[in-house]
C-alpha cells in the first residue's frame, strides 16, 4: 500500500487545524495522481489550491523531541497493513507480535481506535507499554492515522548516555496522552537495531506540512544502514537496575569483534563504533563474532557468569548478547558502556591523559565484594549484581571507581585517600551534571549528595575518607553552579576544564592548596593580588569550604596576640572580621595548662571590631586559645585557619626564663640528625632555591632554619617515601621549679599516613598522629613539657618524622627560633613594701634609700613605688610623700599584695621576707 506521511505538530489539537491537515494531504495525493508517488528530494511541492511555497528547511524541532506519527492513506488499512505502513517508517519493527481490538467506546461513523503491544522482535523488548494508534476518516475521503505512546526517549535524561549511547530514557514521561512523534529522533536507532534486514527501503518518505493551512512543503527520504551492529541490555543512567527502570537496550561503540568466513576461520577484526555498528565487511566475510566485552582499552568479565559470545551472519542487523539480560550480563555491559562514557569525558578535556592509552580489566559480581566496588593496579572490581546492593547497576558507581584509574594514571603516587575519594566524587558529578552518586545503593546507605550541606576543611575531617571527601567534592559542585549561573552552559565547561587542568598539577592532600592552585589556573596576568577572572566563584566555592589560604576566605579573622600577661592578669583580645557578616559575634575558647576548656564571647566595638578580656588569670604556665566565629551562611570560621586540627595561639602567664635559645643562624652546633631507614636529608641553613610547594620560601628569622630538604641542586624540597629520621638537640638543663614549655616557629607539612613527632627519651610529646598537616606560614607553637620530662637533671629534644613507604611526600618538618622556657609563679607583693612586712611603713623607705645606693634587695619591684620600671631616691620620697605629706598612693599591688601588673625589667626573685 504506498502511502504519503505527513508530520504535523499537535495534531490532537484544533478540528480545524486536522481538517486543513487532511486538506492538505489528498490535495498532495491528488497532484502525485497516486499516494507515495516519487517526489524529488528535497523539494518544493505544489499541490492544488491547498499547496503553499516555501523553502525546504530542517526538520523542525517538534520532529525532533515532540509531534504526532500520521499517515493519509486511500482506505483504511487493516492490522497487516498497519503494522507494515508503521514499520515501512520506523515506528514499529516488523515481526512486531501485535493484537487489534476495537474500543467500542470510541467508535464513530468517522473514528476508530486499534490499540497495538509491540513487545519484541527477534526477542529484543522494543517498548515496554502499550500504545494507541487511532484512525481517522477525512471528509474528502482517505483516511489519517497517528500515535501517541510511551516509547524511546529522544532526549535521555542520563547525560553519560547522550548522543552515541542511549536509546531510551530510564523513563519516558511522554505517556499520558501527550503526543509524541512516533519516528522521532531515535528513528534511526531503532531502524539502526530492528528494521535493516529488509533492505534500504528508499521509497519511504517523510513530507512535512505548513502548521497553519496543512500543505506539504519538503519531502526527506528515509535510509536505513545495512551494516551489521552490536546491542546489548545494560541500565541507564544515575538510577539503579530496579523494576521501575528496567535495563534497556544499548548499541555497543568500541567493542571488538572479528569477520569470519563461511567456514568460520577469522579474518580480521573490527572496531563497533559510536552508533555500534561495523564497517563494511571484506567480499569473502560471511559472519561477524563477538566473543566477549573487550575493546582496546578495556576487557570486561564476569566472576559467576560465562562471558558474553554471539554470531550473525554479515547480512543480518543485530547480534543482542544478553537476551534476556541476566543480571550478571548486564553489570558486564553496565561496566563497558559507563567506563567508554567516562573516557570520552576525560578524552574531551585532558586528550593525553595517560589513562586513554592504559589497558583496563574489569571484573563484576565478584563474590568476596558485598555491596562494594574498588579499584587497583589497573583493575576495576564491582559486588555481585543483586538486590540491593548492585553496585554495577549505577553508572555513577563506576565513574567513581574509574576516576581512580585516573587520578592513579596522572602520578606514580596517589593522593591521599580522603582527597582521592573527594576527587573521584567530583568527577562523577561533574560528568553527569548532577549531585547524587549511588541514591539508593545499598537501600538508600550507600548514596552521596555531594550538594546536602555545606562542608569545610579542616571542621568537618573525619576519619571515614568518603565523608572528608565531600568537602571537596562539595566545592567542585557549587563551582560548577556558580559559573553556570554566571555564564551557562561555558561556565560548566569552564568548571570542567579548571577540574582536569587542576588534575594535571597533581594535589595530594586536602586543604587551601587546592583552591590556591585553583586561582592559579584561573589567573589571566600572572599575579594573584589583583584577583582573578572568576575569583567571586571560587571563593563562594572553595573559600567557604575552607580551601582557600587567607585572603581568599569567606570571612577572615585577624587577630594579634597581646603580650605574654603577669599572674591574675586580664589580657584583652581584639580580633577584626573582613568579608561575610559573621551570624554572631566570635567566641574565645581557651584551655591552661591542657586543661578542660572554657569559652567566653568577645562584642562588637564597631563594625567588624570585637573586643573582649580573658578572666583573671590566676595560674601560672600556658595558655592556649583560638577565635571560634560561624557566618550567616553556617560557615565555621577560626583564629588559627586550622584550629580545629589542633592550632592555637599561645599566652605564658607568669615569670619566664628561657633555658636555651636556638635560631640556627650559627649552624648545627651540637645539634645531630640521622636516618634510622631510608635517606638522612635534614639540613641546617638557608632555605635554598629551587624548594618543594611545601616548604617555605625563608626562615621566620633569616638567614637560617632546620628543616627536611632544604631546597638546592638536584633537591625537590620534599622527604623520600619510606624514611624515618629525627634531628636531635644537645642536652638541655632541666628548670629546678615551675613549667617548661618548648616554643618554636613552625612550619610542617605531611601526608595522610605519615607521621611528624616530638619526643623527650621515647616518651611523643606531641604527634601529627597520621593525618595530613599543611602550615601555609610559619606559626609560634608552644607545648608544655612538664609531664614529660625525666627526674635526671638534663634532657634531649627530638624531633621525627616516618614515612610510609607508598607516601606521596611533602616538605616535612621545619623549625626556627627555638627556645625551652621555664615558666614560674611571680611572687606576691605589695608595693613599697621594701621589709616585706605586709605594709607600709617609714623603715621601708629607709630600705629603699639603702637599695638606691647598692644594697641588695630580694624583691626590686615592691621597691619601685612610683611604677616607672626604675628603682631610686625618687621611690623614698614619693614614699615619704604618701605617708607624712598626703601625697599620691603607689599603684597596684596596693594596698593588698599581688602580681605586678605593668611587667619591667626589675622583677622580684622571691617575696621580700620580714625585717627584724
Amino acid at each position: 500500500m504506498p502511502i504519503t506521511r505527513v508530520e504535523f505538530h499537535h495534531l490532537l489539537g484544533a478540528a480545524p487545524a486536522r481538517r486543513a491537515l487532511c486538506a492538505g494531504a489528498l490535495a498532495l495525493c491528488a497532484a502525485r495522481g497516486s499516494l507515495g508517488g516519487a517526489l524529488p528530494e528535497p523539494e518544493r511541492l505544489s499541490a492544488g489550491t491547498a499547496a503553499v511555497s516555501r523553502t525546504p528547511a530542517s526538520p523542525p524541532s517538534p520532529f525532533v523531541h515532540r509531534g504526532v506519527f500520521s499517515a493519509a492513506v486511500e482506505r483504511e488499512p487493516d492490522a497487516a497493513e498497519l503494522i507494515a505502513l508503521l514499520a515501512a517508517e520506523g515506528g514499529l519493527p516488523p515481526r512486531v507480535a501485535a493484537t487489534f481490538t476495537d474500543d467500542t467506546a470510541d467508535a464513530t461513523p468517522s473514528a476508530g481506535r486499534i490499540s497495538i503491544t509491540a513487545q519484541r522482535i527477534d526477542g529484543i523488548p522494543v517498548w515496554d507499554s502499550a500504545r494507541i494508534v487511532a484512525v481517522r476518516r477525512c471528509p474528502r475521503g482517505g483516511t489519517l492515522l497517528y500515535a501517541s505512546f510511551r516509547g524511546l526517549d529522544p532526549d535521555p535524561c542520563a547525560a553519560v548516555i547522550r548522543e552515541s549511547r542511549a536509546l531510551r530514557g530510564p523513563r519516558a514521561e511522554s505517556g499520558g496522552g501527550e503526543p509524541v512523534l512516533l519516528a522521532a529522533s531515535p528513528r534511526p536507532r531503532l531502524a539502526l537495531l530492528s528494521a535493516q534486514a529488509g533492505g534500504a527501503a528508499a521509497d519511504a518518505a517523510l513530507v512535512f506540512a505548513d502548521p497553519d493551512g496543512g500543505a506539504p512543503f519538503a519531502r526527506y527520504p528515509l535510509w536505513r544502514r545495512h551494516s551489521a551492529c552490536v546491542a546489548a541490555h545494560a541500565t541507564p543512567g544515575e538510577l539503579p537496575d530496579t523494576p521501575e527502570n528496567p535495563p534497556v537496550l544499548f548499541a555497543l561503540p568500541g567493542l571488538l569483534a572479528s569477520f569470519q568466513d563461511a567456514a568460520g576461520a577469522r579474518i580480521g577484526p573490527a572496531l563497533t563504533d559510536r552508533e555500534g555498528c561495523l564497517g563494511a565487511a571484506p567480499p569473502e566475510a560471511g559472519f561477524v563474532a563477538v566473543e566477549g566485552l573487550r575493546g582496546p582499552f578495556l576487557t570486561v568479565t564476569a566472576e559467576d557468569a560465562p562471558p558474553l559470545s554471539g554470531r550473525i551472519a554479515c547480512g543480518d542487523a543485530v547480534l543482542v548478547l544478553n537476551d534476556p539480560p541476566a543480571p550478571a550480563q548486564t553489570a558486564q555491559v553496565n561496566v563497558f558502556l559507563h567506563i567508554g562514557a567516562a573516557r570520552d569525558f576525560v578524552a574531551a578535556y585532558l586528550p593525553d591523559c595517560p589513562v586513554l592509552t592504559r589497558p583496563l580489566s574489569a571484573r563484576v559480581n565478584v563474590r568476596n565484594l558485598p555491596c562494594n566496588a574498588l579499584y587497583g593496579a589497573g583493575v576495576l572490581e564491582f559486588g555481585a549484581a543483586r538486590d540491593p546492593c548492585a553496585a554495577a547497576a549505577f553508572s555513577t558507581v563506576i565513574h567513581h571507581e574509574f576516576s581512580h584509574a585516573l587520578t592513579s594514571s596522572l602520578t606514580p603516587v596517589p593522593p591521599e585517600t580522603a582527597l582521592d575519594e573527594g576527587l573521584a566524587d567530583a568527577f562523577t558529578v561533574l560528568l553527569n551534571d548532577d549531585p547524587r552518586i549511588a541514591c539508593g545503593l545499598g537501600g538508600g546507605a550507600g548514596g552521596r549528595d555531594v550538594s546536602a550541606r555545606l562542608l569545610r576543611w579542616p571542621n568537618d575531617v573525619t576519619a571515614d575518607p568518603h565523608a572528608t571527601g565531600l568537602i571537596v567534592a562539595g566545592a567542585w559542585w557549587r563551582l560548577n553552579e556558580a559559573l553556570a549561573d554566571a555564564e551557562g552552559e561555558s561556565g560548566r565547561a569552564l568548571a570542567r576544564r579548571l577540574f582536569f587542568d587542576s588534575l594535571s598539577l597533581r594535589p595530594s592532600a586536602i586543604g587551601p592548596e587546592l583552591g590556591w592552585a585553583l586561582l592559579f589556573l584561573d589567573d589571566d596576568n600572572a599575579d594573584l593580588s589583583d584577583g582573578t577572572p572568576h575569583l567571586r566563584q571560587i571563593a563562594a566555592s572553595f573559600g567557604a569550604a575552607g580551601l582557600l589560604p587567607p585572603p581568599w576566605q569567606s570571612v577572615m579573622l585577624v587577630h594579634t596576640p597581646p603580650p605574654d600577661p603577669p599572674l591574675g592578669a586580664r589580657p584583652v583580645l581584639r580580633v577584626r572580621a573582613h568579608g561575610a557578616p559573621l551570624a554572631a559575634p566570635p567566641r574565645v575558647r581557651y584551655c591552661i595548662n591542657g586543661g578542660r576548656a572554657r569559652e567566653f564571647s568577645l562584642v562588637e566595638q564597631y563594625g567588624g571590631m570585637y573586643t573582649g578580656s580573658f578572666p583573671p588569670l590566676d595560674a601560672y604556665g600556658l595558655v592556649s586559645y583560638a577565635v571560634l566565629a560561624e557566618d550567616v551562611d553556617g560557615v565555621r570560621i577560626a583564629a588559627p585557619y586550622a584550629a580545629a586540627a589542633g592550632d592555637a595561639f599561645h599566652l605564658l602567664v607568669g615569670r619566664t626564663a628561657r633555658i636555651i635559645e636556638e635560631s640556627f643562624d650559627a649552624g648545627a652546633g651540637d645539634w645531630r640528625h640521622a636516618a634510622l631507614t631510608g635517606l638522612d636529608e635534614w639540613m641546617i641553613g638557608p632555605i635554598a632555591s629551587p624548594r618543594g610547594q611545601w616548604d617555605p620560601p625563608r626562615a621566620s628569622s633569616p638567614p637560617a632554619c632546620a628543616g627536611i630538604d632544604l631546597g638546592g641542586p638536584g633537591r625537590d624540597g620534599d622527604y623520600r617515601p619510606g624514611g624515618w629520621s629525627y634531628l636531635r638537640s644537645p642536652a638541655i638543663a632541666r628548670p629546678p621549679a615551675g613549667r617548661t614549655v618548648l616554643e618554636f616557629a613552625r612550619w610542617l607539612s605531611v601526608a595522610e599516613g605519615d607521621e611528624a613527632w616530638i619526643a623527650i627519651r621515647g616518651r611523643t610529646v606531641w604527634t601529627s598522629g597520621g593525618a595530613a598537616l599543611n602550615d601555609h606560614a610559619w606559626a609560634r607553637t608552644c607545648i608544655d613539657l612538664t609531664d614529660f620530662l625525666p627526674e635526671d637533671d638534663a634532657f634531649e629534644l627530638e624531633f621525627a618524622l616516618k614515612a610510609a613507604a607508598e607516601s606521596p611526600a611533602r616538605g616535612g618538618w621545619h623549625i626556627d627560633d627555638l627556645s625551652i622556657l621555664a615558666v614560674t609563679p611571680e611572687p606576691s607583693f605589695v608595693r613599697g613594701d621594701a621589709t616585706g612586712s605586709g605594709s607600709v611603713r617609714i623603715d621601708d623607705a629607709v630600705k629603699i634609700l639603702a637599695a638606691a645606693f647598692g644594697a641588695p634587695l630580694a624583691c626590686p619591684d615592691a621597691a619601685d613605688v612610683d611604677d616607672d620600671g626604675t628603682m631610686s631616691i625618687a621611690d623614698a620620697i614619693a614614699l615619704l610623700a604618701y605617708l607624712f605629706a598626703g601625697g599620691a598612693a603607689p599603684p597596684e599591688p596596693f594596698p593588698s599584695s599581688g602580681t605586678d601588673p605593668s611587667p619591667d625589667s626589675l622583677g622580684c626573685e622571691v617575696a621580700p621576707a620580714p625585717s627584724a
